[in-house]
């Protein structure tokens, strides 16, 4: 996600399981992956519970939990793309994200640094100020206690205040000196 942008891949978009929750009528999954820091000498055979997909998958122990685990195709370790030579890495998937085929785009220029050959997908709400009181009223949301810091457009404080507001919480301004409020 890049200022509103989901960065995805076109050719890793596939059915969602059925374990995604809120998928849409013809909506497919993109893999939401982070890098890790691999020790060869850790890899272990996966826990016979551990949903595997496919392939020759080791696991990766994470923290001191005895219990969690990153799967790890060994085909998928590579030197890490910043620190010390020898450092490795693999990429894994951690989620998927539902999303619509047809709204997957091209990135917009201003976006820096999208690999070659990746798409984006708008998740900015085109949702109207009405439109979000409306759902709030119509809703039992919890209180929301809303910071802002440095946010320039006085607008955006308004709405930001009529959230809190309409929640029963409170809104602080907030400058890199300290919070105001709650308003």
């Amino acid at each position: 996600d890049d200022g509103g942008y989901l960065v995805v891949d076109p050719t890793r978009l596939a059915p969602c399981g059925p374990d995604i929750p809120n998928v849409g009528a013809g909506e497919v999954c993109s893999p939401i992956t982070i890098t890790i820091s691999i020790d060869l000498d850790a890899l272990k055979t996966c826990p016979s519970d551990l949903p595997i997909a496919h392939g020759n998958i080791v696991c990766m122990p994470v923290g001191d939990a005895a219990n969690d685990y990153y799967p790890v195709d060994p085909a998928d370790v590579m030197p890490c793309p910043d620190g010390p030579p020898g450092n490795l890495c693999a990429e894994i998937i951690v989620d998927y994200e539902p999303i619509n085929p047809d709204d997957v785009k091209q990135c917009p220029s201003a976006l820096e640094d999208v690999p070659p050959g990746q798409a984006c997908v708008d998740l900015r709400s085109e949702i109207s100020r009405d439109e979000l009181l409306t759902i709030l009223a119509s809703t039992d949301p919890p209180a929301a206690v809303i910071h802002t810091i440095g946010l320039g457009n006085p607008d955006r404080h308004d709405d930001l205040r009529l959230i809190a507001e309409a929640t029963g919480g409170n809104y602080y301004h907030c400058t890199w000196e300290g919070c105001l409020g709650p308003d």
